[in-house]
């Protein structure tokens, strides 16, 4: 049976994002990504998106931190005890309040790497063994 997560990022990091979702719809995982290119889509839209999805996904970059949408959604997925996974860019010192300090997983910089361990995260979701994750990215 597939998961459904729903992926934020910034129009910047769209490719990381496509890279994510096609690792997990491998894994068969249905996945929706929310950019800044989705500027038509509705608050209310967003919102039964989060209500419908198991996990949501951040890619948190300087852009992100600044686009109230983006900031929205993950208050709304943090509110509704989604299962989070946070990617963190290295420039972005922490979230801003009232967010919660998330924990960190290390990897390296190749976005390969990265889509198959938010894969192997998801995989030990269902397993269990977490409820938020956060990803640092080094450049």
């Amino acid at each position: 049976m597939s998961e459904y997560c729903y992926l934020a990022c910034s129009k910047a990091e769209i490719l990381l994002a496509e890279g994510i979702k096609e690792r997990l719809y491998s894994g068969h995982y249905d996945i929706i990504i929310s950019s800044a290119t989705d500027d038509y889509i509705s608050y209310q839209t967003r919102r039964t998106q989060i209500l419908d999805c198991k996990v949501f996904i951040a890619i948190i970059t300087p852009e992100f931190v600044k686009c109230d949408i983006y900031l929205y959604e993950l208050s709304l997925a943090l509110d509704l005890k989604r299962k989070i996974i946070v990617i963190q860019h290295d420039t972005v010192q922490e979230l801003p309040a009232p967010f919660p300090n998330l924990r960190s997983v290390r990897w390296c910089k190749e976005s390969d790497f990265l889509a198959e361990k938010v894969y192997q995260i998801l995989e030990d979701q269902n397993r269990g063994k977490f409820t938020y994750i956060q990803i640092n990215i080094r450049t």
